[in-house]
């Protein structure tokens, strides 16, 4: 298995009200977002050097930031990912990634719908903005959610 982790192992994050979270900051101290990057498979490459350095970036201003991926292994990623300060979280990784070497983006589609769908309905992590890379389609499972929760899109056409 080449996940970090076990299928669905969720760092813990805090847990507030309304659209920020900060349980531990003054009132006049701006609180910070709480982000989740989904991404498909979270390896070495430009997109996920984007995706890795987003995440860092937020992470130092002080916002909860959590990946979560249908594919990483550890032993073929970026050193960022391996810090236990910023959660990556592999679902799905015993979904295929093809059938008989065909239907690759489909496979990929459906990986991330199943992600997506676990963020949702299983996971329990509460967010305030989903940042969506590469693959679109699994956008409209986001609307499910309960919450009113703004998503970017960062497609590259």
């Amino acid at each position: 298995m080449t996940c970090s982790g076990s299928e669905g192992d969720v760092s813990p994050v805090r847990r507030g009200k309304g659209r920020h979270c900060g349980s531990n900051r003054e009132r006049d101290e701006p609180e910070m977002a709480r982000v989740v990057f989904l991404h498909p498979d979270l390896g070495i490459g430009g997109a996920e050097r984007l995706v890795v350095d987003a995440a860092v970036a937020l992470k130092s201003q002080g916002c909860d930031v959590q990946i979560w991926t249908a594919h990483h292994d550890p032993t073929h990623c970026f050193s960022e990912t391996l810090d236990p300060d910023l959660p990556v979280v592999c679902v799905g990784d015993w979904l295929p990634t093809s059938v008989f070497g065909y239907l690759h983006a489909m496979c990929a589609y459906l990986r991330m719908i199943y992600v997506a769908l676990y963020l949702v309905f299983l996971s329990g992590v509460e967010y305030d903005v989903i940042f969506c890379d590469q693959v679109s389609s699994y956008s409209n499972c986001l609307g499910l959610s309960l919450c009113v929760t703004p998503f970017l899109n960062g497609t590259m056409s």
